[in-house]
């Protein structure tokens, strides 16, 4: 399997931990994925969007981005928290 390392959500890693790390934060937020080594190296995904607060937090997930005007004004109540 190619290089599982993800920038920003951890440091980087070995690749065996960092598979580990990948699918106890998937179990976690409860988020399916499937991984298809390359080439092409090839990504399945739920199409969940989490929102966190300033403190890291998750503080509410949507599936349904096609509400632009809804998600934004989430994301506004999110910010005055």
């Amino acid at each position: 399997m190619g290089d599982m390392r993800v920038t920003g959500l951890w440091p980087r890693r070995p690749a065996t931990e960092a598979r580990h790390q990948l699918a106890a934060l998937a179990r976690a937020y409860r988020v399916a994925y499937s991984v298809k080594a390359g080439p092409p190296y090839e990504v399945m995904h739920s199409n969940a969007v989490f929102f966190f607060g300033r403190d890291g937090k998750a503080r509410f997930v949507t599936t349904d981005t096609s509400d632009v005007p809804g998600m934004t004004a989430d994301v506004k109540r999110l910010s005055d928290m």
